[in-house]
This record gives C-alpha cells, structure tokens and sequence, in this order.
C-alpha cells in the first residue's frame, strides 16, 4: 500500500515527533493530488487571466487553491479551446482524477486503519498521557484531510459537469442510485471517505473512553504500589526481577479493580499480561520471591524461639519480631 513508508511504530514509543511526520508525508500527497488538478487542463497562451500559485523546489499546494484554479480554467476556456487541449473529450481527465482521488483517498483509509492497529500494540501499562496526545493529534489531523477532500470532490463536480457540456456530452458521469444526480467522479469515492470517517471516530471514541477509564485506575493502582516500596523482601530480588514482578502486580491489580470484566480495556489488560513476560519467567521470579518468604518466616521463628524468657527486654524484642512479620505478610500480597 501507498501508505506503508509511515511509522506508525514510533508511537509504541510515544514519539510525539510522528505527528510531524505523518503531517508532512499527508503534505506531500495533498500536493500530488492538487498538482493533477491543476495540470489536467494545461495553462495555454489564449488565457487571459491566470491565478498565480506559489512555486519551487517544494510548495505545499492546497486541494482548494488547485480547485479555485480548475474552476476558473473551466469559466474562461472556449469550447474550441478544450477541444484542442482534449481532443478525446475530456475522457483521459475525468480517468486521471479518479485515479488520483482514488490514490489519496486509501492513503488516508490506510493510515486511519493503521493507526489503530498500531494503538493495539501498546501495552496498556504503557499508556500514558502522552500517548493520548499523539493519538488525538493524528485523529485530528487524519479527519481535518478526510473532510477538506470530502469537501473538494462535492465542489469539484459543478466545474466538472460545465467543462463536460462544453465538451458536448449531455448525458455523462456515473449514476448515484441514492439521489439519482449524476456524478462526475465515482460515487465510491465519498463513500469510502464517510465510511473513513465513521470509523475514526468510533475507534477514537472508544479508545479514549478506554485510556480514561485506565487513568483512573491508574492512580488507584498507584497508591497500592507506594506500598510496596516498603516490602523488605522485594528489595532481596534482582532488579530485573523486582521491576517484573511489580509490572505483574500493577496489571493484575488493574484488572482486580476494573469493574467491567468484558469491556475493552480488561481484555487489553490481559494481553498486555500475556505479552509482559510467559508464564515460566513469572513463575521464576514467584517462587524465588516466595523462597525469600519462607526462608525470611523461618529466620524469625529461630529469632523468637530463642529470645531467653528471662531477659529484660523481651518485651521490647517480641514487638520487634512481629512488627517484622507483619511486614513479611505485608510482602507476601499481591
């Protein structure tokens, strides 16, 4: 496909630089589009008076700018003139912009669709803020090119269907069974684009909806994971495995708490589990911690055992070893 040079994989990282990226890529495919626009009536000495557009190296050139300057080609060329420019008719010009119109258009279906695709990638531990920035920043963008292309096929039809009349066709286009008008350029064309629509929205909609329902589960998770910064016998672990197992503990806290089982982002939530780490390095890093436990447990069972009954302090020594366990069961919760 057209689109596929995008990275969407940049927003895995949370690349906020992949919106400029994709706004650029989009820049230049606009341009295409309205330089056809432009060319597929060639500029002739006989014009008399002709808009003047930015030139260079590179100029992003706007779908309305090329469509004032299409239309007022058609106002001012003769018949006669046309006729010279296309001997054919006008059938080679109408070809050439639907095939281009078609070219953006999957351009802008492939990076809607792919977008998403690529949000599903992203562990729902690894949502942030700044994820939900990116992702707006790219909806709004991908709809702001949808409707201003919407718009541009809906206008250009007028100077379309003037330029065929002048080209001696009286009954041309393609028929739109659902308001029996004649179309100049496909049908199909407005009908992927809404559908194009349609779909970004849902699929924002429902992925905000998602990233704030994780929010808030996020800051209560949080507060469960402050304490675990007292856990003596996580500080016993390998940091790999200290930062596995809270990475365990903060997902399957998330799910504990999500009150919908079946909605979207308590099955999220079990993937990004599943893809975490398998069940054998998870089961590794349990049972060493539960080895720490166990061997912590039976260390106090010596200490207390062996406090002399007669000593002063023995008070004072017992609080101390059951302050010690409690932290030890404190540990042993997730």
């Amino acid at each position: 496909m057209i689109w596929r040079p995008i990275d969407f994989h940049g927003i895995v990282s949370l690349d906020k630089s992949l919106v400029e990226q994709i706004e650029s890529y989009l820049q230049e495919k606009e341009t295409r589009l309205a330089n056809q626009i432009l060319n597929c009536i060639p500029t002739t000495a006989v014009e008399t008076t002709k808009p003047i557009l930015p030139t260079g190296i590179w100029v992003h050139l706007k779908l309305s700018d090329a469509l004032e300057v299409f239309s007022k080609k058609i106002r001012l060329l003769s018949r006669e003139q046309l006729l010279a420019i296309s001997p054919d008719k006008g059938e080679k010009i109408i070809k050439d912009l639907n095939a281009t119109f078609w070219e953006f258009t999957e351009v802008l279906e492939g990076c809607v669709v792919e977008l998403f695709q690529q949000i599903k990638l992203v562990n729902v531990d690894q949502w942030h803020r700044s994820i939900s920035e990116v992702v707006k920043a790219i909806k709004d963008m991908l709809m702001h090119y949808l409707d201003d292309l919407i718009w541009v096929i809906r206008r250009l039809e007028t100077p379309l269907s003037e330029y065929r009349k002048k080209m001696g066709f009286t009954t041309v286009g393609w028929e739109n069974i659902f308001n029996r008008n004649q179309s100049q350029l496909d049908p199909n064309l407005l009908i992927n684009l809404n559908k194009s629509e349609e779909y970004l929205k849902s699929q924002y909609d429902e992925f905000y909806k998602g990233f704030i329902e994780y929010t808030v589960l996020s800051t209560k998770v949080e507060d469960y994971l402050e304490k675990m910064k007292n856990y003596p016998i996580l500080a016993l672990l390998d940091v790999y495995d200290q930062n596995l197992y809270v990475d365990v503990y903060r997902l399957l806290k998330l799910r504990e708490l999500n009150t919908h089982p079946k909605a979207a982002l308590a099955q999220e939530t079990v993937r990004s589990l599943k893809q975490l780490a398998s069940i054998k390095v998870v089961s590794k890093v349990f049972k060493t911690y539960y080895k720490e436990l166990k061997d912590a447990f039976f260390k106090t069972s010596i200490e207390l055992k062996s406090l002399a009954k007669e000593s002063s302090d023995i008070v004072k020594s017992t609080t101390n070893l059951k302050i010690k366990v409690r932290e030890y069961l404190m540990s042993s919760r997730i």
